[in-house]
């Protein structure tokens, strides 16, 4: 009985810790229902960068979604980054005028939010392919100059 006991405790005990082991996910720092449209942004360099448009309210849900399922651990440095890649580029464009930026860095490894720049615990599949999921995106893509890519 005893054993079952601290048994139990000791269970109860690692069930928060496995919880926070994913990390948080980021605080995008603005309400998605404001959301009027995004520019998604990805490139092997940035002087090679295409950009595609989305304007319908469904695709932006779900871009926001799979943001949301981003797990952050602590606070990233520049040597957390990933070289190679400008990985993808989120430019939302909200109802006020105003626009915030989301950078996912290369190979899902950082997250540069508006509330901060993070290392990536865990994200989900379809992002970290930055490639498939700039394609899988409706549209046409379009290239844009280094000049034009969204600033952190």
């Amino acid at each position: 009985m005893k054993r079952c006991l601290i048994a139990c405790m000791a269970l109860l005990l690692c069930l928060p810790l496995g919880a926070c082991a994913g990390g948080q996910p980021p605080v995008l720092g603005f309400d998605p229902a404001q959301v009027e449209s995004a520019t998604v942004y990805t490139g092997g360099v940035p002087a090679a960068a295409m950009k595609k448009e989305v304007e319908d309210a469904r695709q932006i849900a779900s871009l926001l979604q799979l943001l949301e399922q981003v797990q952050l651990g602590r606070e990233a440095t520049e040597a957390d980054t990933v070289a190679g890649s400008i990985g993808l580029q989120f430019e939302f464009r909200l109802q006020d005028g105003t626009r915030a930026l989301v950078h996912l860095g290369a190979d899902g490894a950082t997250l540069r939010t508006p509330s901060g720049f993070r290392v990536v615990t865990a994200c989900p599949a379809a992002l970290r392919d930055e490639d498939a999921f700039f394609a899988a995106l409706p549209g046409e893509a379009q290239p844009v100059t280094e000049a034009e890519l969204p600033e952190f």
